[in-house]
């Protein structure tokens, strides 16, 4: 992405596309936003712009030394927001801890969004708690992120992309996107810091405040357990929910055709204000 704006942690690289009313869209936690590649067109096709950027510590973006938590995304999210001059409340998707980060961005500033998706979000139990537990320590945790975090994470790309078939080459990109300078601390720290987990009462504090939502799950997800669906269920339960049978943690460019349409038929109620 050439575009760049300055926001108050660093530059974020970003990207303003398509006609028509605009979603936000925020990727998840080692995945830049290219992730959002295969979605994009189905989704301009169906009449929508889409504004999509990369988290700090990613992709084009400043990797600082930030405490990598809600609140930072938070604001890069808003100051985003602000530096193109978007005002108006508008529709914001998350995936994966992209997910956490809207919910916590809606919870906190609900006026300036008008409905909210969420595919395979954090916010309950992962199968990264375990990584975290040992990442947290102050000694080994970086030095095992810095020794062997890249290389697990290229691994795991890779073995997705041969397992799933994919034609794209997003295993390549995804592996390649651990090189970049401040990537694996940024990581890290978010799986410590960031709003991976207990945001239950987040969940509780958006179904009062009636925004819509639409919680979109892979049930044979790995990473983001599909109990999750029944959590936030009792939290929020005018939350619209759909479980993709056949769908992986990948859900965001493995279904992309089935996800860009239960997102414009959501829209397309008229919940997006």
């Amino acid at each position: 992405m050439d575009n760049i704006a300055e926001l108050g942690h660093g530059a974020t690289a970003y990207e303003l596309a398509g006609d028509g009313p605009l979603i936000v869209l925020v990727h998840g936690l080692t995945t830049p936003s290219f992730v959002w590649d295969a979605l994009l067109p189905l989704l301009h096709a169906g009449g929508y712009s889409t504004l999509r950027y990369d988290l700090y510590g990613r992709g084009g973006s400043d990797a600082g030394h930030a405490v990598y938590d809600a609140a930072l995304y938070t604001r890069q999210l808003f100051d985003l927001l602000d530096h193109l001059e978007i005002t108006n409340p508008v529709p914001i998707c998350g995936y994966s801890m992209g997910g956490g980060i809207v919910a916590c961005a809606t919870a906190s500033h609900p006026s300036r969004v008008s409905s909210l998706i969420l595919l395979a979000p954090t916010g309950f139990k992962t199968a990264l708690d375990d990584a975290w537990r040992m990442l947290r320590t102050p000694v080994l945790g970086p030095a095992y992120m810095s020794l062997f975090g890249g290389t697990q994470i290229r691994r795991s790309a890779l073995a997705e992309a041969r397992e799933l078939g994919l034609t794209s080459n997003i295993g390549e990109l995804q592996a390649a996107a651990t090189r970049k300078p401040g990537f694996l601390r940024a990581v890290r720290k978010s799986l410590i810091e960031g709003p991976m987990a207990g945001l239950e009462g987040v969940h509780a504090k958006i179904s009062n405040t009636h925004i819509p939502v639409l919680a979109i799950w892979g049930r044979q997800d790995l990473v983001i357990p599909i109990d999750g669906k029944d959590v936030l269920a009792r939290l929020n339960p005018q939350a619209q929910q759909i479980v993709i049978d056949d769908a992986q943690h990948a859900l965001a460019y493995t279904h992309e055709a089935r996800v860009s349409q239960e997102i414009l038929s959501f829209l397309g109620r008229g919940v997006s204000g």
